[in-house]
Order: structure tokens, then C-alpha cells, then sequence
């Protein structure tokens, strides 16, 4: 195992690590590289054989705990066994035919506590053997040993006495105990209680399990809490497009399904010999084909041989890929879409039911007889067995099954189910504050803004709420109110990484270089891997001129995180400013690969074109960055420079005054002005321009060298 920081202060490389860590448990990888179990036996000389292959108990899993006792009370020790990934429990039962003797003790105290923990068993054999035992609680890792306590005696079969030194000082003796039995033991009471062991099975390969009696409540999974069920996307059997609003308001079963799955088949006869039940109860079965596109003229053939009058879809990969993430979620990882599959959703699209494996008509009717008309009935189907509730809220973690389908690119489906648990649940804190992240990096930064407030207004512990806030309200040009949230964060954890981070960057903003920089570099001295604290120490750089710390930062962001768009996008300008064209536009390029909705990404492309000359790439990148923000100032300017440099001066005046309108401090759209009608010969709308400019800008020396100029 790897060493924890040294300090608290958060560290994006170890959040991610465990970030993975995670996902790898959560997928039922193998943390272990299925390294085998092992089983030791004590040969009694101080030496040990291994029997890990021969007791067949080498299974390739992730061992996390186990216990031994006698599950089935004939003598012998059992084993349970705990895995990390599936199968999560393991039972092997000790049923080796042998001559071996045993006894077992279960003690009650009463000056003691009464599971008499501490309490220590010395048996003494007729051949003078010493024999000791303990009663435990907590041994092992995870794990709970029974409180009887076992002796294995080998071919002796006759126990002289037996002392049990009780936590409370006293001691008892008995004698005349008999092997092959259970004896209950109570402190300071001179009787026992015994009771033989029962007779081990007649055969190592004895399979004694009763066919679970029928309890048409309980087949399927009614779930604790109803989840909205993915979009799904795809094709009907005729080609068109398959529309999911057409099924609102109606209950429906989605059945997952394929040609070549034989229970699929079986299941789909027994839907069409019911379908006038399932119509009578108001339920649409929809049919789920995830057969391979190559096998679609296949699945027509079925459907129009067998005369099955149901709708058919056939899917996306990414809806088939959402439900099997719905299904391991539900399943806690142990479990995946598997064929058929079929889902009992109510009228708001909601799953309040799933049926792994064949399931029949008549199991859905009885359902929708018994359908949950709220929460606490919903609830009251799901638990699994009778009896008294002590805790009745049984939340879903919204987050991970949000962060499970953000983690797959189903971006769509990570909103929709955060949006649906906010609604569920609005006054948890940790889901508003992940669905404002992924407000955030949506570029939706009004909605990340409310999100968050309310995360903090709820107390969310920890400052990662405050430092959100403080990233949405920079995003939004509300520094003040950034630089005030970000302090709040860092006077709880003064060596927080991002804390220190969305300060530097804010100050930044500010103008205050001074004052952010040393907090950008502390920040990048605790966590040195995380790519914003070195595009923020890059961007300081640029604006400060510090030309060779500003190129290293960025590379340096780039490297960590190749689609960082925003340290393109800079080091794009860099490139620029030292005149380096053409690595200028690639790396302007790779950011609009990555997010082509970047206007400054194509403004600054424009830019470059122009500088080379190119005026038709140039117009173009400009008309694409005004397409997305149609109020970008500099892009009208520079587009009017274009047009004018293309002596396209009518054209170009328009676009000049409307960015001297929404931009008055902006000095070329003026001269641009000035340019465009010298060349139409309208000197006194020229120096109309000029004035224009010297109102806004009193001392502008190029405005006035111009004025005189035009005035002699």
C-alpha cells in the first residue's frame, strides 16, 4: 500500500488515484492481480503445509476477511469467506469423511459480561495434553468470530477437566465432559448444558437444498427509491426514428432482449399469449432488441414470424450502456445488463421495478395489482423480508450513479438523474454542490452559481462548497464576491490546494499579480500534478509579460491535461506574440477540437489569420466566434478591420459603430472608422470618429497625432 499525504491539505493526484481506485472496485476489477487465497495446515511440529489447492479454497478473488465455525453443528469447522469483488461471500462447508474428534464450548456470563469476552478455556486431555482457547470479539480484519470456542482433539476422544478463567476473576472446573458435543457453559453454575453434534453428511457431494418455496411478492427487485430510467435512443423496426415521449404518462415495461437468447423467447410467447391482460392493466410492453445492427433484418423476421404485436426499438449503444450502469449500480456492482432484463416503469418515467432473468405475465399482473401509489409503499415492497423498520430511509447515492454515467460520456443522463434527485431531495447538500460542478463544466455558470449557494447555505461540511462557489462567481465577473468565498474556504484550511488556487486566480483577475502569486505557487508546491494551479500560474505570467515562466506553465498544464482549452487557447496567444504563426494556430486548433463552441478560441484565430494575411480565414473565424456571442466586441472591431483591409468600407462601418456602442474604451473600431472613411473620401466624418475617441479617451496620443494630421 502506497503512503497517505503528510499533510491534510488536498492533493488532486491522490484524489484521482483513489478516484480510480475506486472505479476499478466498483467495475469488480481485482485489486489484488487475483492472487489466490491460501490455507495453512499446522502440522503440530512447528512447521505448516499449504492445502490451499487441495481444500479447494485457492479461489483467484479478492480475499478481504473470513471466519471459521461450524455452520452446519456436526463437529467441524466451517469457513465464510468475504471478497472485495463478487462473488462477495463465500461458505465452504468441511464435509471430509475422518475418525477425529471434537468439542465445543459457548460460555454465558454473569458476574462477566454476558458473552463472556476474555474469558480463556485451558482442556486437558487424557493423554496430558494442554489445549487453550479465548473467547474474541474482533480478530480480524472486517471480520467477527463466533463466540463458541472449538477444540479439535484428533483420535482422543476422553477430556480429563476443563477450567474456565472468567474476565471477573473467578474460576470453574468441570469434569467428566464427553467429546463430540456442544456444551453451554454458564459461570459460577456447576451444571451444563450439552448437546451432541449432529451426523456429518453421508457423502462430501451431498446436495440437500430445498427448491425455495414460491412468493409471488418477492420475485424481481422492487427498488427503495424510484429512479428515472435513461433515455432511450434508437430506431424503429421500420427505420424511423424511435420517439420515448410518445410512452409519457403510461406505465410500461421495458424488456431487454435478444433473437438468439432462448428464455427472451420463451418470455416474449408468454407477453403476446397475455398481451389482452397487459393492455386491460394499462401497461405497453416495449421490446429492447440488443441484437448486433448487423443482425437487425433478423429481428424483423422475428417479430413478423411470431406475430408479436408489441413496439420495438432498437437501441444506441449509449442507452444500452446507461441501463447496464443502472443495473450495477442498483446491484452494487455485483451484478450487469444481463439478457432478458426487463424494467416496470411508472407514468413520470420513473423504474420502480427490475426483472433480472425470465420473468412471466402473470408475475407483472400481480405487480400491478399491488403497485406502490407512494414512497413509503414503494419502500414496504422493496425490503426483502417482514418484520419491524428501525430505519426507513433508504437513500440512493445519486452522486455515484451521476458520476458513474458522467464517467461513460453520458453527460445527458448524469444532469437528468442529479436534476431528478435535487427535486427528490432538495435539501441534500452534496447533490447540489456535484450537479453544480457539472453546471460548471457545462459553461453553465448562473445555474452552478445557484446550486452551489444553496450547497453552502445548507452547511455542507468541508470548504469544497465554498471554493465552488468562489470558481462560479470568478466564472460570472463576480470577483469581490469570488475573493470573499475563497477566503472563507482558506480560513478554515489555510494550506488547501484548491482553496489557495481559486484565490491566486481571482486576485489574478483582479489585477493584484503581487498578491496572487505567492498563493499560486504555494498551491502548486503542495499538489505539483494539478493542471489548473499551472494554467492559472500561466496566465499570471502572460499578462505580467514573463514570457519563459508563462510558456513552461502552460506546456506543463497541457501535459497534465492534453484537452485543457483554455491553456491552448493562451498558449495559442503566446505563440502569437512571438510571431510564431503557425504554432500559434495549432494550438488554437486543438482547443477548438476540443470545445468548438470557444468564441475567444476563434476570435484569436482570426487574429492570426489576419496577422498572415489570410483575410478570408480570418473573416471566417471571426463570423464564427460572433455566431456564439453575439455581443463580442473585439470580434466586430477586428471583423470591421477586415472588411476594411478587404475595401470593404460599407460593410465594415456598421459592424465599427456597434462595437464603439457595446464597448466605448476600445480604441480600433475608432481608427478602423477613421481608416473606412478616409477611403470612402469622408474626411469630417473621419475626424468625427477621431473626437469620438478622444471623448472616451482624452490623451490618446495616436488619435490626436491623427487629429493634427487631418487638420493642417
Amino acid at each position: 500500500m502506497s503512503s497517505s499525504p503528510e499533510n491534510e491539505a488536498r492533493s488532486s493526484q491522490y484524489e484521482r488515484s483513489w478516484a480510480l481506485l475506486y472505479r476499478l472496485i466498483r467495475l469488480n476489477g481485482s485489486l489484488s492481480g487475483h492472487e489466490r487465497n491460501v490455507l495453512y495446515w499446522n502440522r503440530g511440529d512447528g512447521t505448516f503445509a499449504d492445502l490451499s489447492a487441495v481444500a479447494g479454497l485457492d479461489f483467484p478473488e479478492d480475499g478481504r476477511a473470513f471466519v471459521t465455525f461450524d455452520f452446519d453443528r456436526d463437529g467441524d469447522t466451517d469457513i465464510l469467506l468475504n471478497n472485495r469483488n463478487s462473488p462477495q461471500v463465500r461458505l465452504l462447508r468441511n464435509n471430509l469423511p475422518t475418525s477425529h474428534h471434537s468439542v465445543a464450548f459457548r460460555l454465558e456470563g454473569t458476574a462477566s459480561n454476558r458473552d463472556a469476552v476474555g474469558a480463556r478455556l485451558v482442556l486437558e486431555t487424557a493423554s496430558g495434553r494442554h489445549l487453550t482457547r479465548s473467547v474474541r470479539s474482533g480478530s480480524g480484519f472486517r471480520s467477527q468470530p463466533s463466540r463458541t470456542v472449538h477444540f479439535g482433539l484428533g483420535e482422543e476422544d476422553e477430556i480429563r477437566e476443563v477450567k474456565v478463567f472468567w474476565p471477573s476473576g473467578s474460576v470453574d472446573i468441570h469434569r467428566g465432559i464427553p467429546a463430540d458435543h456442544l456444551f453451554l457453559i454458564t459461570e459460577g453454575a456447576e451444571d451444563v448444558v450439552a448437546r451432541p453434534f449432529d451426523a456429518p453428511p453421508a457423502s462430501q457431494f451431498e446436495r440437500d437444498w430445498a427448491e425455495p418455496a414460491a412468493n409471488p411478492g418477492r420475485t424481481g427487485i422492487w427498488l427503495t427509491e424510484a429512479t428515472p430510467a435513461p433515455a432511450l435512443l434508437g430506431r424503429t423496426l421500420d427505420g424511423g426514428a424511435f420517439l420515448q415521449e410518445r410512452y409519457r404518462g403510461k406505465r410500461v415495461l421495458l424488456n431487454f432482449w435478444a433473437t438468439w437468447c432462448a428464455p427472451c423467447q420463451v418470455e416474449l410467447a408468454d407477453f403476446n399469449e397475455h398481451r389482452a391482460a397487459l393492455e386491460e392493466a394499462s401497461l405497453v410492453p416495449l421490446l429492447v432488441s440488443v441484437d448486433e445492427p448487423s443482425e437487425h433484418e433478423s429481428v424483423r423476421r422475428f417479430v413478423r414470424e411470431r406475430e408479436l404485436p408489441f413496439p420495438v426499438v432498437l437501441p444506441d449503444a449509449s442507452s444500452v450502456t446507461a441501463f447496464d450502469l443502472l443495473v450495477r449500480h442498483i446491484l452494487d456492482q455485483s451484478g450487469e445488463l444481463a439478457i432478458p432484463t426487463s424494467f416496470l416503469i411508472d407514468q413520470k418515467g420513473n423504474i420502480v421495478k427490475l426483472y433480472m432473468g425470465l420473468t412471466s405475465a402473470e408475475q407483472i399482473l400481480s405487480d400491478l395489482e399491488r403497485w406502490p401509489d407512494d414512497q413509503p409503499e414503494l419502500l414496504e415492497r422493496a425490503l426483502p423480508f417482514p418484520g419491524r423498520a428501525y430505519v426507513t430511509r433508504f437513500e440512493r447515492n445519486w452522486v455515484q450513479l451521476g458520476d458513474a454515467y458522467a464517467a461513460a460520456g453520458l453527460t445527458g443522463e448524469a444532469l437528468a438523474t442529479l436534476e431528478y434527485a435535487v427535486e427528490a431531495h432538495p435539501k441534500h447538500a452534496a447533490i447540489l454542490d456535484r450537479l453544480g460542478s457539472m453546471y460548471g463544466e457545462q459553461g453553465r455558470w448562473q445555474e452552478a452559481l445557484a446550486t452551489h449557494q444553496a450547497a453552502v447555505e445548507l452547511g455542507l461540511p468541508g470548504i469544497a462548497a465554498q471554493v465552488h462557489l468562489a470558481s462560479a462567481l470568478a466564472e460570472l465577473g463576480r470577483l469581490p464576491e469570488a475573493r470573499a468565498a475563497a477566503t472563507a474556504a482558506l480560513s478554515q484550511a489555510p494550506d488547501d490546494t484548491e482553496a489557495l488556487r481559486v484565490w491566486g486566480a481571482v486576485a489574478s483577475r483582479q489585477g493584484e499579480f503581487e498578491a496572487a502569486l505567492p498563493a499560486l505557487l504555494s498551491a502548486r508546491e503542495i499538489d505539483p500534478d494539478n493542471p489548473e494551479t499551472h494554467y492559472n500560474l500561466g496566465w499570471l505570467y502572460l499578462q505580467t509579460r514573463q514570457t519563459t515562466d508563462a510558456l513552461a506553465s502552460l506546456r506543463r498544464a497541457i501535459e497534465l491535461a492534453p484537452d485543457h482549452v483554455e491553456a491552448l487557447h493562451d498558449l495559442g496567444i503566446l505563440h502569437a506574440q512571438a510571431g510564431a504563426w503557425d504554432q500559434a494556430s495549432s494550438s488554437l486548433r486543438k482547443a477548438l477540437e476540443v470545445r468548438p463552441d470557444f468564441p475567444e478560441a476563434h476570435y484569436s484565430l482570426g487574429l492570426v489569420h489576419a496577422q498572415q494575411g489570410d483575410f478570408t480565414e480570418a473573416e471566417s473565424s471571426l463570423q464564427a466566434a460572433l455566431e456564439l456571442r453575439g455581443d463580442y466586441a473585439e470580434a466586430l472591431a477586428d471583423l470591421g478591420g477586415v472588411f476594411v483591409e478587404t475595401r470593404r468600407f460599407r460593410e465594415a462601418l456598421p459592424l465599427l459603430a456597434r462595437a464603439q456602442g457595446l464597448k466605448p474604451e476600445l480604441v480600433q473600431p475608432y481608427l478602423n472608422a477613421v481608416r473606412a472613411h478616409l477611403a470612402l473620401g469622408e474626411k469630417d466624418n473621419a475626424l468625427a470618429s477621431l473626437d469620438a475617441l478622444l471623448k472616451v479617451r482624452p490623451g490618446d496620443p495616436t488619435a490626436l497625432a491623427l487629429r493634427e494630421r487631418l487638420t493642417e
